[in-house]
């Protein structure tokens, strides 16, 4: 039977017409009735009736076009005979009130709280005398249905669009088991409910999952489980996320199905209907895990939009309601995507451009993007792509291939790519500079730590160890002294060497100068000593290399937190003999018993350990007249000078006042304030570390340093080289 009428396209209007079949419950001795089309009496017995189909309208409450959509199809197919047609009608306060209906009726107030299960209403115009859950009318149908038709092998619970979420719902709420006889099939809902807090980040494969923002209520219910109703919160949120995992379900969405509510709690979702269903599905894979498509499965129907007729007369919703087995291959006869690539060539030198081509082949679905691994790099494409491999290694590439509904395959090819390593081009600019030099000093004094693969770049003598005897044969390569790196037999450079202790005196608050002397050396290239420094009774700490950088060796020093002081240095030249390496400066802010030493246990001389006990002792001065406050006011000459990491300028004020430090250059430009507020009356000392106001090391040159009052203003040359 079909049920004709002109529509008037009113959206959200009265309904233009009303079931012309009551199902009944009764409940507290109320009789309760829920209109409804059917091609049947649902409440005579037909033995001829094995299967179902009980389709859900949308949010116009249209069931007679749902009702008559599934009739055609039945009737194009020849399943009348055997095929229920139920389509119920959740009817609002505007149905009742266009249609004067008596209080057996039962309604909603609104158009959204039946679709997830609420309870329905009773106002002074319409009143009633009992509540009850839209679910629990479906329970009540579903089990009503089973006990008049007792052939029954098969139900459909189908909705689309507003329908579609009261199915999408339902499948995870409800208890009625239907001795496993439902099919759910949720066709093109606004927005699904989720099972956790977690929503899609970017709609791009794979798909990463995170809590969004700015979104309040996106994981309230009906969007998630938070603040179920009253059917749902008996039920529960494990039992919820367990019905939902062993329920049959197909999903069906149009290809132009580009609409959809905006609320946030829906775009969270995704940006579309389409969009949200691809995402929901992966999503249920994400969450159930990848069994979960044993019994979910996902169909898009090509060039269809928001047209639950179309939908549900496409060859994939034929199959999903009636199981007509012929025609949709996206649920009988799914085919992953093979992926496969080639590459124009897969080894040389750095940099090297290398071209992979896709030869990837789709499944059902098409490819829609390609995810390519490259030493733990991902990179995306959509097709043939270039890469450049900008340093050594040998390179394990992977491709993975993701079809339209983000099902996708790997291949994976183990060493695929070679790129050759030139030694000693630790920044990989494809030539070897003193940058690189540099680089593996500031490494060896635990400054900038280089990766792994650089240090193998860099380890030019093959110890498997990066030491400043690596930097010093890249200054003996770049000097012509070595031919190729790296070089076989590094013990052809064995070294001979002490570090000189020296005792030294001074006092509190003043420079102490310590130097640090090598003594009966040989053969030295390079060398690296580190000194424990006890960084509570040793306020500052610098060191002055100008003696042995004129003998051409380039220092690096790190002084860190837990008062190791760490200097290392290389050259193409080798010492031999007695020789400093450098000036210690240090300012003791207290002595301990009247002395204090920096020890140092080991010494590196090339690669050869020096085990050595050697101490720096440092005796306090005793004082022999009481100390005098200054007169005047005074800048002092820095020390050292020059300087070429750290200076120290002592200044003098013969009263307490606001003072201005600081440094500019030869054309009176300012590079850095030092001191900038009140000072006691006394000597000090303030440091310059080469460094301007922007944390960049200064150009070697003139400087000066300029100490201001409100009534003096007195200025010191100072030369800083690099």
């Amino acid at each position: 039977m079909l049920f004709l009428f002109i529509n008037s396209n009113i959206a959200l209007s009265q309904v233009e017409i009303v079931g012309d079949q009551n199902f009944t419950i009764v409940q507290d001795d109320f009789s309760i009735n829920m209109p409804l089309f059917s091609n049947e009496h649902i409440y005579d017995s037909n033995e001829s009736i094995n299967r179902a189909v009980i389709v859900i309208h949308g949010m116009n409450r249209n069931a007679d076009d749902y009702y008559n959509s599934i009739y055609s199809i039945a009737a194009n197919n020849g399943l009348l005979s055997e095929t229920i047609i139920i389509a119920p009608q959740f009817l609002i306060t505007l149905d009742l009130n266009y249609w004067e209906l008596d209080s057996s009726i039962v309604f909603w107030s609104g158009t959204t709280p039946w679709l997830s299960g609420g309870q329905s209403n009773s106002t002074s115009s319409h009143p009633r005398d009992y509540e009850i859950s839209s679910f629990t009318i479906m329970d009540s149908l579903i089990s009503h249905i089973l006990h008049i038709f007792p052939n029954l092998q098969d139900i459909a619970l189908v909705g689309n669009s507003a329908g579609g979420q009261y199915v999408n719902r339902y499948a995870a709420g409800s208890g009625q088991n239907a001795q496993g006889k439902i099919n759910y099939i949720i066709s093109a809902p606004s927005s699904y409910l989720y099972f956790d807090e977690n929503r899609y980040t970017v709609y791009q494969f794979p798909l990463f999952w995170g809590i969004p923002e700015d979104c309040g209520g996106y994981n309230e219910y009906k969007y998630g489980l938070e603040n179920l109703n009253e059917y749902m919160s008996i039920v529960g949120t494990d039992s919820i996320r367990q019905r939902y995992s062993r329920r049959k379900i197909k999903y069906l969405i149009g290809t132009n199905d580009t609409g959809g509510t905006q609320d946030c709690q829906s775009m969270v979702q995704g940006g579309n209907r389409f969009e949200r269903a691809i995402i929901y599905f992966n999503y249920i894979q994400n969450y159930f895990g990848s069994q979960i498509t044993d019994n979910h499965k996902l169909a898009l129907v090509s060039e269809i939009g928001h047209d639950y007729d179309g939908i549900f007369s496409s060859a994939c919703g034929e199959n999903a309601i009636l199981n007509i087995i012929d025609g949709c291959e996206q649920f009988t006869e799914f085919i992953y995507p093979e992926s496969n690539f080639t590459v124009n060539e897969n080894s040389g030198e750095y940099p090297l451009l290398v071209s992979f081509t896709d030869q990837s082949v789709s499944g059902t679905h098409p490819i829609s993007q390609l995810i390519w691994e490259i030493d733990s790099e991902l990179v995306y494409s959509n097709g043939n792509m270039d890469y450049l491999f900008s340093y050594p290694g040998v390179f394990d590439i992977s491709m993975t291939a993701i079809d339209l509904v983000g099902f996708s395959d790997t291949v994976y090819f183990e060493s695929l790519v070679s790129i050759d390593t030139l030694y000693g081009d630790i920044d990989w600019d494809n030539e070897i500079t003193n940058n690189d030099v540099y680089m593996i000093l500031s490494h060896s004094i635990e400054g900038d730590t280089l990766s792994f693969l650089k240090q193998q770049t860099g380890d030019v003598s093959g110890n498997q160890n990066l030491t400043p005897f690596d930097a010093s044969l890249i200054l003996q390569f770049l000097d012509g002294n070595l031919n190729t790196l790296p070089i076989i037999h590094s013990e052809n450079f064995p070294a001979l060497g002490n570090l000189q202790a020296p005792v030294v005196s001074g006092s509190e608050g003043e420079i102490i100068t310590i130097p640090v002397n090598l003594v009966n050396a040989d053969n030295v290239f390079s060398f690296l000593v580190s000194l424990e420094i006890d960084s509570s009774r040793i306020g500052s700490v610098s060191i002055y290399d100008n003696a042995i950088a004129d003998l051409g060796f380039v220092v690096e020093y790190n002084y860190n937190e837990e008062g190791l002081l760490i200097i290392s240095g290389a050259s193409a030249n080798a010492l031999h003999g007695d020789v400093q390496l450098f000036d210690l400066y240090v300012i003791i802010t207290q002595f301990n018993d009247g002395e204090i030493t920096i020890d140092s246990d080991e010494l590196l001389l090339n690669e050869t350990v020096i085990t050595q006990d050697y101490s720096i002792e440092i005796n306090q001065t005793l004082a022999t007249h009481d100390y005098i406050l200054p007169t005047k006011i005074s800048l002092g000459n820095n020390f050292p000078n020059p300087f070429n990491s750290n200076t120290y300028i002592k200044y003098a004020l013969d009263q307490d006042e606001n003072i201005r430090i600081s440094i500019t250059d030869l054309q009176g430009r300012l590079i850095k304030v030092l001191f900038d507020g009140p000072q006691s009356r006394g000597e000090k000392y303030i440091r310059w570390d080469g460094i301007n106001s922007s944390g960049i090391s200064v150009r070697s040159g003139i400087y000066f340093c300029t100490l201001e009052t409100q009534k003096r203003k007195i200025a010191k040359k100072i030369l800083f080289l690099q």
